[in-house]
């Protein structure tokens, strides 16, 4: 519902400002480069997070061969909530700008 208003009210009837539009392309391409590098963490540093290698084990999933240690589980949940966290005032943010710039809305 949210989306369609703003699609309508800023796409339709008026073009969107090259400032706005930057801004909220900027955050999210941070927000997920950031998620994306965070990826890169586990899999250099398994000693630290005490994951151990099980090569017989079969499943599904993205770490089959590795069991997680305690500290890879607390990362893991760290950056889901920051994640989440992000993502939530990137959108405050976003509609906090839209609302400068288009006070009609």
């Amino acid at each position: 519902m949210l989306y369609a208003v703003l699609y309508s009210r800023l796409f339709k009837t008026q073009i969107m400002k090259t400032p706005l539009f930057l801004f909220i392309a900027i955050r999210i391409i941070f927000l997920f480069s950031i998620a994306i590098l965070a990826t890169f963490i586990p899999e250099h540093l398994r000693d630290f997070f005490g994951d151990l290698n099980i090569p017989e084990r079969s499943g599904f999933g993205m770490d089959t061969d590795w069991t997680w240690g305690a500290r890879h589980y607390w990362f893991y949940w760290m950056m889901f909530f920051l994640f989440t966290l992000s993502l939530v005032d990137a959108i405050i943010g976003i509609i906090s700008k839209i609302k400068k710039h288009y006070p009609n809305i």
